[in-house]
């Protein structure tokens, strides 16, 4: 198994909320999400993070980057609180990867994209960020 980044030196944005696994803000009408403590997320932290976006964003669905290298994963009822929730606060979701991980994965990425809303993983932030954006030049 591939050794997780130390995430202890992740360091608070200025305009970031804490939740109770990451730091989430918005810039430039995108929301970031950066994993902050190591631990699988479950429902309730899906939770926590959601209310955190609902509060920066007044409800109104926007693109989100969340950037998930080092996060270690998800349990069923994470999985279940995201999607349920996704289509409301979401307008497109790009996560950042580490190469490594994209194929632990699966289909959920793919699925969510086709389901609810564009969705893709990327191992740079700044492809990332030209999806959310929908930029397709070169």
């Amino acid at each position: 198994m591939a050794q997780l980044p130390t995430l202890s030196k992740v360091e608070k944005p200025d305009n970031a909320v804490e939740t109770a696994t990451s730091f989430v803000w918005i810039d430039d009408g995108i929301i970031h999400i950066q994993s902050t403590k190591g631990v699988p997320s479950t429902a309730e932290t899906v939770a926590d993070t959601f209310a955190a976006i609902r509060g920066l964003t007044s409800g109104v669905p926007k693109p989100v980057l969340d950037d998930v290298r080092g996060w270690p994963g998800a349990n069923h009822g994470a999985w279940g609180a995201f999607v349920s929730k996704a289509l409301s606060l979401f307008s497109a979701i790009a996560w950042v990867a580490d190469a490594e991980a994209v194929p632990r994965l699966g289909a959920f990425p793919d699925t969510i994209d086709r389901l609810l809303v564009p969705f893709a993983i990327f191992t740079n932030e700044a492809d990332a960020l030209r999806f959310l954006r929908g930029d397709t030049g070169p």
